[in-house]
């Protein structure tokens, strides 16, 4: 069987084109960039079980590893606010001039690697939470520096991820905005596929000095969260598994597919090339949906953090206690199909309910 291909190519669904109600006659269609072989694939569709259950309501409400409370440092405290305070006036800035009249680029480095400092030393168990919180897309932006933001980084998409960051940090540290905090809690805000595809389609994302595109399309059209917070969990694991396919492409672009896998969950796959000498490595550290790859430090490169981190987020949301178990059922994983590697998860879909209003955010602020 033919193996996947991405962006240039193909990327064939078969069963899943099927389970939507697309013609199955062993030709192909197009959604915008992604074309679907459907003598080649249902691949995507048989990475795990459609019918995985949804522990009750346990959609993510909370940000399972926050910094809060009388407690927290000072110096916590001041680092984060000021980290906070760049990305506002980024959020703000009406041109690139502008922006720079304001800070430079490696001041907010400056201040990221002082907020890392001061979690792990008052922290010592905030690994993978500084981890993702270093990962954010808009810090590996402004790595690049003026020239490469010019040339390749529109200002709304540096302002989009900005705010994208800003959601996630206000989650972890409420001091920062508590009102606004409290809302995205508590507050019912829904989200649609449509919002998350109009933050990823297309976005560049500059990891180890290497610029790579996300692709971004969904077979599924629906809302996926009812809360900000929730809405940000999402993005954190995107966040993760887009920067490890980045990381280790072999090529100038990576897939993100979203498929509805039942009535009740999503199935979000993230693909990207990979070399020999990848595939190799991989080559005993795929059993039971590459278990052994969501443990803190099993990596080629890299912490070997971000994995692990995306499957604390799958357990808070479906109420797993124990994550191997519930990578070994197909909550999440990877897999390797001739030189494309495919890591995956799911997410409960939310079916809105008459008084629910809509998020006006759109993932932008």
């Amino acid at each position: 069987m033919p193996g996947l291909s991405l962006v240039a190519g193909r990327l064939p669904l078969g069963e899943a084109a099927l389970f939507f109600g697309f013609p199955g006659n062993g030709e192909s269609f197009r959604v915008d960039r992604v074309e679907m072989d459907f003598d080649s694939t249902n691949r995507l569709m048989e990475l795990a079980p459609r019918n995985l259950a949804v522990q009750g309501d346990l959609r993510y409400k909370s940000v399972h590893d926050s910094f809060s409370g009388p407690d927290l440092d000072d110096e916590v405290r001041e680092a984060a606010g000021s980290l906070y305070g760049y990305l506002e006036r980024l959020l703000n800035a009406k041109s690139y001039d502008g922006l720079w009249e304001e800070f430079e680029p490696d001041d907010v480095r400056k201040a990221l690697d002082k907020l890392t400092l001061a979690l792990k030393k008052n922290f010592p168990q905030s690994g993978k939470t500084v981890h993702d919180i270093r990962g954010g897309t808009v810090f590996g932006l402004l790595g690049g520096g003026r020239e490469f933001l010019y040339e390749c980084v529109s200002l709304s998409e540096l302002r989009m991820v900005a705010a994208e960051e800003m959601k996630f940090l206000r989650g972890l540290f409420p001091h920062l905005d508590p009102q606004k905090s409290h809302e995205e809690e508590s507050q019912i805000s829904v989200h649609s596929v449509d919002a998350v595809l109009r933050a990823w389609k297309n976005r560049t994302v500059l990891k180890d000095g290497r610029q790579v595109k996300v692709e971004a399309e969904s077979l599924f059209d629906g809302n996926i969260s009812c809360r900000c917070v929730e809405t940000s969990a999402l993005e954190r694991v995107l966040v993760n598994l887009t920067n490890n396919a980045c990381r280790y492409s072999h090529g100038d672009a990576v897939e993100l597919v979203i498929l509805k896998a039942s009535e009740s969950v999503t199935r979000w796959c993230l693909l990207n090339s990979i070399s020999e000498s990848q595939k190799k490595w991989l080559s005993d550290k795929l059993a039971h949906n590459g278990l052994v790859l969501f443990q803190a430090g099993m990596t080629s490169e890299g912490q070997g953090l971000g994995l692990d981190s995306c499957a604390d987020v799958i357990a808070q949301v479906f109420g797993y206690p124990m994550k191997a178990e519930m990578i070994k059922k197909g909550y999440l994983g990877v897999k390797v199909w001739d030189d494309t590697f495919c890591s995956w998860f799911h997410w409960p879909i939310y079916h809105k309910q008459p008084n629910d209003e809509s998020c006006v955010c759109s993932l932008k602020q």
